[in-house]
């Protein structure tokens, strides 16, 4: 239990918003208090504008941080990319790229390969057979389906469109 220090009632814990810079942890409002002393129109205003001048330095601050990091670190925001997202370093990325395309082996417009379903990165294609697969559904079946299409066909309408 703890006493709201403006309506002089005691709480339960659950009553009080957590602030990390009282010693126990808690607001000295309880939520009710709180809610009602931001919602007055004086309050809300002088947060907006402390929020918006705060807001300008801290983007000013972290403009300039990004600025110097990728100075002395060109590719650190890829990298922290690769990561996040697949759980890759730029080395590991670089090994898997040698050969190129896992499909047709070009070279150009690499992209990381991952099941959509278990995350999990299963090599490295050119951008035209990454969307060759995506349109099919990175299915077995749907590939499968478009390699006996392609075998059983032996002319489109018309001459000379098929060997």
């Amino acid at each position: 239990m703890k006493r709201c220090s403006t309506c002089k009632t005691s709480k339960p814990l659950t009553g009080f918003q957590r602030n990390r810079t009282q010693r126990d942890g808690l607001q000295n409002q309880c939520r009710l208090c709180f809610r009602t002393y931001s919602a007055r129109p004086e309050i809300r205003a002088r947060r907006q504008a402390h929020d918006k001048i705060r807001y300008k330095e801290k983007a000013a601050y972290f403009r300039e941080w990004a600025r110097a990091k990728r100075a002395a670190n060109p590719g650190w925001e890829r990298e922290k990319y690769l990561k996040l997202k697949y759980g890759l370093t730029l080395d590991e990325v670089r090994r898997l790229t040698e050969g190129g395309c896992g499909i047709c082996g070009a070279a150009i417009t690499l992209c990381i390969d991952h099941d959509h379903t278990t995350g999990k990165v299963r090599g490295v294609l050119c951008n035209n057979c990454n969307s060759g697969l995506g349109f099919l559904g990175d299915t077995v079946l749907c590939l499968t389906k478009a390699l006996a299409y392609l075998k059983g066909s032996d002319c489109v309408i018309g001459e000379g469109v098929c060997a």
